[in-house]
């Protein structure tokens, strides 16, 4: 159910050995002295050194939680669960991702036990979206190489604001045609691009998905 508080997020650079004492400073509310809009949001931290969050592949530090602590119990869960505390905030975190691991082994659950281990709390609705952002200018004719190529990646927005806005789902950027001039940087819509030959598997799936869910936001 969390959002992102702006597009693509905020992506401030604080060094490794810096997280713990300078994240919780940061990433809080603009009225306490941080950068936040928002609470309750997804938001990454780039190390510093590494590109910008236009293009590249910074350097993230995996995976974090930040949280305030309102009961002594909270504060205990926070110390157990190998956290560490200032004050009353709390820092939840990973400096590994598992996510070849953890996919199949979330898919093999569902399919398998029927059980659901990555169900949104929000049940039928969508917090956020991700959608194609332009790395490089694209000329029409050109036709989109795949996830992690030259030509696109993608950026978190709100649920809400991708589908007013007709922007392109990432997952389905990958063997479209450009038929319109998009400029570095720039974020497509499904104006901007036609899909070669017959609807894709994915394809068909995004179209249940957008006629099910709901936005959360």
């Amino acid at each position: 159910g969390f959002r992102p508080d702006v597009r693509g997020m905020h992506g401030p650079t604080i060094s490794f050995d810096e997280f713990i004492r300078k994240a919780p400073a940061i990433l809080k509310p603009k009225a306490e002295g941080g950068i936040l809009d928002h609470t309750g949001v997804v938001e990454c931290v780039r190390e510093p050194g590494n590109p910008t969050n236009h293009g590249g592949n910074p350097n993230f530090i995996w995976v974090f939680v930040i949280v305030r602590c309102k009961t002594k119990g909270q504060e205990y869960w926070v110390l157990k669960t190998k956290g560490i505390k200032e004050g009353n905030v709390g820092i939840l975190f990973s400096t590994f991702h598992h996510g070849s691991i953890q996919a199949p082994v979330s898919i093999a659950m569902a399919a398998i036990d029927h059980r659901a281990v990555i169900a949104p709390l929000a049940g039928n609705k969508r917090a956020a979206d991700c959608i194609t952002m332009a790395k490089m200018d694209l000329a029409p004719g050109t036709v989109i190489d795949e996830i992690g190529g030259y030509h696109t990646t993608g950026r978190i927005e709100i649920a809400s604001t991708v589908r007013n806005g007709s922007y392109l789902p990432f997952s389905l950027a990958a063997g479209a045609k450009v038929v319109r001039e998009v400029k570095k940087e720039g974020f497509l819509t499904y104006d901007d691009v036609e899909f070669m030959g017959k609807p894709s598997v994915l394809q068909h799936i995004r179209g249940i998905q957008d006629r099910i869910f709901g936005d959360l936001y």
